[in-house]
């Protein structure tokens, strides 16, 4: 079964790109784990990053982007168990 965003997330943190970067960041950030509301769906993440992080452009893009990949993998290891 395919693990929450968060722990999906963090696991991403040896890469290098900004998926790498915003999982290293979601790893440090004090009290962060799945069951946190700012991690449930891309507009909390999205909403987190603006008002706690003054996040930039491209950390909201990394975001999305990670989001989407993330629902990916969900999308298909759920196909895989029907």
């Amino acid at each position: 079964m395919t693990d929450c965003f968060w722990s999906w997330l963090v696991r991403q943190s040896n890469r290098k790109s900004p998926l790498g970067d915003l999982a290293r960041d979601a790893k440090s950030e004090r009290g962060a784990r799945c069951c946190k509301p700012h991690f449930t769906s891309p507009e909390a993440a999205e909403s987190h990053l603006r008002l706690h992080h003054h996040a930039c452009g491209g950390a909201l893009r990394a975001m999305a982007n990670a989001w989407r990949a993330y629902s990916r993998v969900a999308n298909r290891e759920r196909a895989t168990h029907l």
